[in-house]
């Protein structure tokens, strides 16, 4: 499965002249592009997508823009990856530079399955930040005494205080793509 978008395109005196499925091959898209308008510029007026997209027409009015966007979120969905893409454009504003930019540095903390700020605090303690020791896998193997101590310390933990600290350090939750990203640092 792919992500497409269809796309109403035309010039700015004829504002929608065609429908064009992206993404597709560069070269063909030239090709289409120059026998339907001719050599005049091509805009992007608006589009539709069966998946949910973290950005609108209005972000790409370039139609070889557009097309670049959805062979990146294509390439990302084949790999397995399509909510992390989707969170980086979604926090970057739908600027794919900046997203791929901020993937690449590595300087981010990401949470999948999460839709408010107390599921992101617990996707945060499970993740280690708080210690090795409150993580599921870490619990699974304790013994039943060793446990119990644990889970007393978790009862005082707030995982929506925790949550809110993420948003108010600059990260953001996505309740349409589940997930909640940060970035850390320059990138």
């Amino acid at each position: 499965m792919n992500v497409k978008v269809e796309a109403y395109v035309g010039t700015h005196s004829h504002p929608i002249e065609e429908r064009i499925e992206l993404p597709m091959d560069e070269k063909e898209l030239t090709r289409k592009i120059k026998s339907i308008f001719e050599g005049k510029e091509c805009l992007v007026f608006d589009f539709i997508s069966e998946t949910p997209l973290p950005f609108s027409a209005t972000t790409y009015q370039s139609i070889f823009e557009l097309n670049r966007v959805m062979q990146i979120l294509n390439d990302y969905f084949n790999q397995g990856q399509y909510n992390l893409i989707w969170s980086a454009l979604a926090f970057c504003d739908g600027n794919v530079d900046s997203s791929i930019r901020l993937l690449n540095s590595g300087n981010y903390e990401y949470y999948f399955g999460v839709k408010n700020e107390e599921e992101v605090g617990e996707a945060i303690v499970e993740s280690g930040q708080f210690g090795a020791l409150l993580t599921s896998e870490c619990k699974n193997s304790m013994a039943p005494e060793k446990l119990m101590e644990v889970e007393k310390i978790i009862t005082y933990l707030n995982y929506e205080k925790i949550g809110e600290d993420f948003v108010g350090n600059g990260g953001r939750i996505f309740v349409e793509s589940e997930s909640a990203i940060r970035a850390l640092g320059s990138w």
